[in-house]
């Protein structure tokens, strides 16, 4: 008896694949081929065939490699969804170091608004809108957007983002993820962001369409969010 697989891949322009396989007892001689379309193990039952999913799997194939991920997959998705590495959507990047003009330094102290601005005549220059993160430091994996022209901090790498992953999904999925990328950071004098963990880490991959519809209907409820955490502060304050 043989399973002929047909697998339906939807990531084909990333190069990394994540499928879903089923295992299953046939109670049959005959051959059949089950076509695994993303997470879907439903099977019906005909009168040649009986079957039954005795256990799932999930693999993941980089180039000619195929690895059982099962154990890292603790959450399901909705359908049309697929799990992806983060790395497949953004990645740390960086720009040469140039001299001969005078720019604000952006370090995460500037970017808070909590130290005035310095100026350098050499750095590596940053334009307005990129995204970068911090990849040293007690907050490593914070991420800011750049205000203006300057030269980027040395404690920051700039954040590249796929154009098929929504700017404004990405910063929920980064906030979503912040105190993990905080709680793994390595070193002992200078904390780091662990890079291993922000490029393996797994997330649900919605359509375009649908990273936007996200992003409208939690930016509908964050003047709630932001109201009850001030007066939840403010009572903090008063000991109320």
């Amino acid at each position: 008896m043989a399973l002929t697989y047909s697998i339906t891949d939807k990531l084909s322009a990333f190069d990394v694949y994540i499928i879903a396989k089923t295992r299953l007892k046939v109670n049959s001689l005959k051959s059949i081929k089950i076509e695994v379309c993303k997470n879907t193990h439903t099977l019906q039952k005909t009168k040649k065939f009986s079957y039954q999913i005795i256990h799932s799997c999930y693999y993941e194939k980089t180039g000619s490699e195929v690895k059982n991920i099962t154990d890292e997959i603790d959450f399901d998705l909705p359908n049309g969804w697929e799990y992806i590495r983060l790395s497949t959507v953004c990645w740390l990047d960086d720009t040469a170091k140039v001299t001969g003009e005078t720019l604000p330094y952006l370090d995460a102290k500037t970017l808070r608004g909590k130290a005035e601005l310095s100026y350098m005549n050499e750095g590596k220059v940053v334009s307005a809108g990129t995204k970068v993160i911090l990849v040293d430091g007690e907050n490593s994996g914070e991420v800011f957007d750049v205000p203006f022209r300057g030269y980027m901090g040395s404690t920051f790498k700039i954040l590249g983002i796929s154009p098929f992953f929504d700017v404004q999904y990405l910063n929920t999925i980064l906030d979503f993820y912040k105190d993990t990328f905080r709680g793994s950071k390595i070193g002992a004098a200078i904390p780091h962001l662990n890079k291993n963990l922000f490029r393996s880490l797994l997330i649900g991959l919605p359509s375009l369409a649908e990273q936007k519809r996200i992003v409208a209907e939690i930016e509908k409820f964050e003047p709630l969010i932001r109201s009850v955490y001030k007066e939840l502060h403010a009572d903090r304050e008063t000991g109320c």
